[in-house]
């Protein structure tokens, strides 16, 4: 296959994909996280498949926490530090 940035585009990566700790790569798997996590890419695509993996070495993601019920306080940027959103996941 070409470079790393097609083979990352392959697999289905780009900006907003949500994920489990199944696809995690193994030298993240090793870091504390919640069991039953989802994780969102939060970079640029473009960047993120970048055919040189030195300008653009890094994959930016978030752990998101499963919650019982949506607190409208904390949707839509209300708040700096708490993200209230619905996800899907298959």
């Amino acid at each position: 296959m070409g470079n790393i940035g097609e083979q990352i585009e392959s697999n289905g990566w780009r900006q907003g994909k949500v994920f489990n700790d199944e696809e995690l790569p193994a030298s993240v798997k090793s870091q504390q996280y919640h069991a039953d996590s989802l994780f969102v890419i939060t970079m640029q695509s473009c960047d993120l498949v970048h055919y040189q993996l030195e300008d653009e070495p890094y994959a930016e993601c978030i752990e998101c926490q499963r919650i019982e019920e949506i607190d409208g306080n904390y949707t839509f940027a209300k708040n700096p530090r708490r993200l209230h959103l619905s996800i899907s996941h298959n």
